[in-house]
């Protein structure tokens, strides 16, 4: 049982002493907080993943059709070089990572833009070469967006350390202390929330020893959303 929930369901008992009630109220305050960043930054990330996977494929589709229209004109040319420059397969252009990707498609486009006037009969137009070069580009900016990504992640995952902390110090340096003053007239709440406390205490440093990215503090579980 989470502490934010033995807290809910007996406020009536934690409003006395004035300075346990204060601190239970920015124990919760802060907990609210902890679960709402980390709510944010798990489906910021999630969003932008979708994003760029659906660009990619799209992408991809574009390079393979007109890889094939450049290799069938480059067989009636004659030029064997090129078809085998351009010995892409569906997989090549989906699979990878995204430097090695766009490096593929840039020999696509290049070829594409130096043989423009040939390719017309083979279905690839000027206007189909200029509409690729701007899915290219479309592609490598969503292929740095993650990236982008990736830092404001990190700036927030410093933000719930930081919370984590806060509420690491109210916990160990005040609730703990506080809450012996109700031990005696609340028992059962105070059993409750010892119990509480050491699932707190055991995630916090099964956490630590796995070496995952939790507050190292050793008192909280992974954030998680309100009930």
């Amino acid at each position: 049982m989470r502490l934010s929930k033995v807290f809910n369901e007996h406020s009536p008992v934690w409003q006395n002493p004035q300075a346990l009630n204060s601190k239970v109220n920015a124990f919760i305050t802060k907990t609210a907080e902890m679960n709402e960043l980390a709510l944010q930054q798990s489906t910021a990330m999630s969003g932008l993943t979708i994003a760029k996977n659906e660009k990619h494929l799209g992408v991809a589709e574009e390079a393979d059709r007109i890889a094939g229209s450049i290799r069938s004109w480059a067989k009636d040319a004659g030029d064997t070089e090129l078809r085998e420059k351009l010995k892409f397969s569906p997989t090549d252009l989906r699979k990878g990572n995204s430097v090695t990707i766009i490096q593929r498609m840039d020999v696509i486009l290049h070829a594409a833009q130096a043989n423009a006037a040939g390719l017309a009969g083979h279905g690839v137009t000027q206007q189909d070469i200029d509409a690729f070069t701007n899915s290219r580009n479309e592609l490598s900016d969503a292929f740095g967006v993650p990236r982008f990504g990736m830092t404001v992640r990190t700036q927030q995952t410093q933000q719930l350390h930081e919370i984590c902390k806060e509420i690491d110090d109210l916990l160990k340096e005040h609730i703990d202390e506080l809450m012996k003053t109700v031990k005696v007239a609340h028992p059962q709440f105070y059993k409750l929330y010892r119990a509480a406390r050491k699932v707190y205490d055991y995630q916090g440093k099964k956490n630590k020893k796995g070496g995952g990215q939790n507050p190292p503090a050793g008192t909280l579980p992974p954030p998680q959303e309100p009930e």
